[in-house]
């Protein structure tokens, strides 16, 4: 089986901005508290290079929205359900699993994991939703 690895690069872009927006309101207003306590960080503290962590953040947003738009697109899950059920299976294989790990082996609080693992999700399914309907 051949991998196509070229995708629509506007649309993982567009796409990523978005999931990029979720996850600012997500950590740095819905939760931003409790995320700063659980990782030990003072939430009204300085982040001293807040431009580089917010590149290398839509970076990275950028590569696993890229990654889930090669298997939509591979697997022909080309609507916004297909595009969820594919986020869904990903996100319980990579995402969910390595949250229990790092709780359990990492010794991570269990507040983390709880407000990580519901963002990775819902940001999957919205991503993979309007990469379903886009490709």
């Amino acid at each position: 089986m051949a991998i196509d690895f070229l995708v629509n690069w506007v649309a993982v872009l567009v796409t990523a901005a978005i999931g990029f927006v979720i996850g600012f309101i997500w950590y740095g207003f819905l939760f931003m508290k409790p995320w700063a306590k659980a990782v030990g960080l003072d939430p009204k503290g300085k982040d001293p290079a807040p431009v580089r962590n917010m590149l290398i953040g839509f970076i990275i947003t950028i590569i696993s929205v890229y990654v889930l738009a090669l298997f939509i697109t591979n697997t022909g899950s080309n609507t916004p359900l297909g595009g969820m059920l594919i986020a869904a299976i990903i996100w319980l294989g990579c995402s969910l699993t390595a949250g229990i790990g790092r709780v359990i082996w990492e010794k991570k609080p269990m507040s983390l994991f709880w407000i990580n693992i519901p963002y990775e999700l819902m940001n999957m399914l919205i991503v993979g939703a309007i990469l379903g309907a886009w490709l």
